[in-house]
């Protein structure tokens, strides 16, 4: 994790503003989900830039995966065909970077950034 977070001080992004404006249910375990369309660019700008810094210090394959940018809302297997919604905003001005406690359900914060200009 040491390394990880040496990484994380080299990534550079501005603060961005996130906008998610529709519902719908994924696959199987049938989450329903919030999404935004051109609101999450900023959100893929970010994760770019999180991945060319790990695979700086060979901690990320070159190949760089895709995201969705979503907010899980509940799982229900009552499918949720695409609706928009009154969009949800908000301005981002720091990543953060957790580790998942198995089991348990919650998460401890290892490190935060801001980003900047």
């Amino acid at each position: 994790m040491e390394k990880a977070k040496g990484l994380a001080d080299k990534v550079e992004a501005a603060p961005f503003r996130v906008t998610l404006n529709h519902v719908q249910t994924w696959e199987d375990p049938f989450p329903l989900v919030l999404l935004g369309e051109e609101g999450v660019t900023g959100a893929e700008l970010l994760y770019g830039a999180i991945h060319k810094a790990l695979i700086k210090g060979s901690m990320a394959p070159r190949r760089e995966a895709g995201i969705t940018p979503h907010i899980s809302l509940l799982r229900d297997p009552i499918a949720v065909a695409k609706e928009f919604v009154e969009p949800i905003s908000w301005k981002v001005q720091e990543f953060v970077m957790l580790d998942s406690v198995g089991g348990e359900g919650r998460h401890e914060v290892l490190g935060r950034w801001a980003l900047a200009a």
